[in-house]
């Protein structure tokens, strides 16, 4: 049985499940409603239902028994709720009549000389997913912070619980500003009164005790702490759009929860931190929060093109991760538009590493005047400039698989924005402009002289001049993505053109 269904049913409720369909009048639509009527308030999939009655090959009659319980308004239905591991999108049921109640714990805040709060306590590890979401970073949207779980890790951690250790870091929730509110004085009839006037929705925190302040042995205070109660809005098969807490740190814990069962394990304590804050500031909490455990590079710029605004050192970063999203997601103009492994979205075709991708925005941004890379904007129009006069040079090279072309390997990519980047320079400091169509139309025709010599596939290889066949097979066909290699081929492509250009410059008639 999937470990999900062990880890939150009881082998009671299991058992009952998988008895209905041994009563003759039972059909697997009665025994679908049944499910929901008497477990204690589930949340599942047409598999897990298929899976509890002991009818996975049923699972087709399972899902019109679901929908026909949704159209008659006994079951309700989410495909924007995310379990552990379950695939994007999935549907996800529950009843419809289980009412929403108040989860209330009791917590120890803490509050910095400056005067922002944190605060803390323990509960059983697996209501954590029934208050708090996680929010998977979209792209495309601009939304959201985390990643996928890593599973290998999740059942390495998962193993160690049912061994008997005790998960030792605390997970990290924040409650979102808009939905909270803090009664910071106990007995004011005022703010007994705005409770009341508060929708359901919100979480409500509660002073039990004036704040105690702590001094060290010269008399300086170190510490400002006292008791509070946090009042939840819950439901054990909450719908993500229900919850008004992100989980930003501990995905991969809470989730080794869900392979825990629960008739192993009744009870599985877990140190929960709270803090108070808005969506947009919940993907610096995660970023700070993952220093330790370090994200990906790629999912880590990704996010940072996603924030509205990035700390002091990390901005010219965030323009840099702005205009690869903008050339990866937004601009349909881009050449590398729906071809780039972008966190967070899914390309038609996936042929263009992140990391490749950025590093050309990197080379771009290093070598040009700030006034034209200074916003992300400007510095994705050079990009997608350069890009297109590539483009257009080699169609035949661009948009294939990396293992079919060089040119879409970072090597090749790298290697170009290098050999262009060299071109813009020189004609900056010959007074040209880079918003002048001029610059781009010399670039174009300078890019086109190396055409002839310069070949990306085996197959126009194959067609091609014996001088290009030599230079594809010793210079460009066994280059890899490394620094050596990408320097060398910058290095040769550059000489390459700088040569042609001088040729051709020479050919001209005097004027």
């Amino acid at each position: 049985m999937r470990d999900y269904l062990m880890a939150t049913l009881t082998s009671e409720e299991r058992a009952f499940a998988a008895d209905l369909l041994s009563d003759t009048e039972q059909t697997v639509a009665s025994a679908t409603r049944d499910v929901f009527a008497n477990l204690d308030d589930p949340l599942l999939s047409a598999e897990d239902v298929a899976e509890l009655l002991g009818e996975s090959d049923r699972e087709e009659e399972v899902k019109a028994a679901l929908a026909a319980l949704v159209e008659d308004g006994t079951l309700e239905v989410s495909t924007a709720t995310q379990r552990p591991f379950d695939a994007e999108r999935v549907p996800l049921y529950r009843s419809a009549t289980v009412p929403a109640t108040r989860l209330v714990l009791s917590g120890l805040q803490s509050e910095s000389l400056s005067g922002t709060s944190r605060f803390q306590f323990s509960a059983e590890g697996r209501l954590i997913r029934s208050i708090a979401r996680v929010d998977r970073l979209d792209a495309l949207a601009g939304t959201g912070q985390q990643r996928k779980e890593i599973e290998a890790h999740v059942r390495r951690i998962a193993d160690g619980v049912r061994a008997g250790t005790q998960i030792p870091n605390p997970v990290l929730l924040v409650l979102l500003e808009e939905s909270t509110y803090f009664a910071e004085s106990q007995g004011d009839e005022d703010e007994d009164e705005d409770e009341e006037d508060l929708p359901e929705s919100f979480i409500r925190i509660r002073a039990l005790e004036p704040l105690q302040e702590i001094l060290d042995p010269r008399g300086r205070p170190i510490q400002r702490v006292r008791m509070v109660e946090l009042d939840f809005p819950y439901r054990r098969a909450a719908f993500d759009d229900e919850k008004s807490v992100l989980l930003v740190d501990g995905q991969q814990r809470t989730a080794a929860l869900s392979l825990v069962p629960v008739d192993d394990m009744p009870h599985v304590d877990l140190g929960v931190n709270v803090v108070i804050s808005t969506e947009e500031d919940s993907k610096r909490v995660f970023q700070v929060a993952n220093e330790t455990v370090k994200i990906s590079t790629d999912f880590s710029r990704a996010l940072l093109a996603s924030m509205a605004e990035a700390p002091g050192y990390l901005r010219s970063e965030r323009i840099k991760a702005e205009a690869c999203r903008l050339l990866s997601l937004t601009d349909t103009g881009s050449p590398f538009h729906n071809i780039v492994r972008y966190p967070g979205a899914r390309p038609d075709r996936a042929l263009v590493a992140y990391n490749s991708l950025f590093n050309v925005v990197n080379t771009i941004a290093s070598g040009l005047p700030d006034d034209y890379v200074n916003t992300a904007e400007s510095l994705a129009e050079i990009v997608k400039k350069v890009f297109l006069a590539v483009h257009d040079t080699w169609p035949a090279a661009w948009g294939v698989r990396p293992q079919e072309s060089r040119l879409m390997h970072g090597a090749g990519l790298r290697a170009m924005s290098g050999v262009a980047l060299l071109k813009l320079q020189a004609y900056l400091t010959s007074g040209a402009e880079l918003n002048d169509e001029r610059t781009w139309t010399e670039l174009k025709t300078s890019l086109g002289r190396m055409k002839p010599r310069i070949v990306w596939t085996d197959s126009e290889a194959a067609e091609g001049s014996a001088t290009a066949k030599k230079i594809w097979r010793e210079e460009i066909s066994s280059r890899q993505n490394t620094s050596q290699d990408i320097k060398a081929l910058t290095e040769f492509l550059s000489k390459e053109s700088l040569a042609l250009d001088m040729a051709a410059r020479k050919a001209r008639p005097a004027e």
